[in-house]
């Protein structure tokens, strides 16, 4: 929270979802009756390929009014992932070196990793994340649901894409790997707490650069601290 001081870090906080936000809201205004229409006949043929379901002329309206919650419900989390991934490419390197440079300023920089490392961390993250929504879809139809559904999945993405690019550039590959490998499960509690809080107004705001704040801080400190008790020292800042 410290870090979000800095008018300059509060800018890399709202550009990132202010473009995500404008680029869903077009394609919202260009797609969304093609979008709701398309959902609402597969749910349409969904019920009706249920055995022993009654049937009647409540099906297509229950399925149309289920379609647009549904497409509603999906643009919150398509724009924080959205807003997730511009900020992995443009905010992150700069939000590494700031932290690193105020806390570890002689942690060595052994570069495990790098920008088409990144990109194709995130496609690949951004395809598995596809397909467990997908194997989630019914969940999203129980209202108390849906919301820790949204979190838990884009929690997830969260710590594929952000612990890469977090230890990017100071772990070497192997590094990378124990660490995020160890440290799988708080890294997903983590982005899945941010991805909640990200649903409370005006927090949204600032809660892709929230998320790779934490994960930066995080993780900097977990390869510190891993170094330091190899032996490898140098003090943090």
């Amino acid at each position: 929270m410290a870090s979000l001081a800095s008018p300059a870090v509060l800018w890399h906080a709202l550009w990132p979802l202010v473009a995500a936000i404008c680029a869903w809201t077009v394609l919202a205004l260009r797609f969304w009756s093609d979008a709701v229409s398309a959902l609402a006949a597969a749910l349409e043929a969904a019920l009706a390929a249920l055995p022993l379901l009654p049937l009647g002329g409540w099906v297509p309206e229950a399925a149309l009014w289920t379609a647009r919650v549904l497409a509603a419900v999906a643009l919150v989390p398509l724009v924080q992932l959205t807003a997730l991934f511009l900020a992995s490419a443009f905010v992150m390197p700069a939000m590494v070196k700031r932290v690193a440079a105020q806390r570890f300023p002689r942690l060595e920089q052994r570069r495990g990793g790098s920008l088409a490392g990144s990109l194709v961390n995130g496609l690949a993250a951004l395809a598995q994340g596809a397909g467990l929504a997908l194997a989630t879809s019914p969940l999203w139809l129980i209202p108390p649901l849906w919301p820790l559904v949204a979190a838990a999945l884009v929690g997830w993405i969260n710590q594929r894409v952000l612990g890469y690019d977090a230890l990017a550039e100071h772990a070497d590959r192997e590094e990378r790997r124990a660490i995020l490998r160890a440290r799988r499960g708080p890294l997903w509690l983590l982005g899945a707490g941010i991805a909640l809080v990200s649903w409370l107004p005006l927090a949204g705001l600032v809660a892709p650069l929230l998320m790779g704040l934490a994960f930066t801080h995080y993780l900097l400190a977990e390869l510190d601290a891993r170094r330091r008790k190899g032996g490898e020292h140098g003090p943090a800042g």
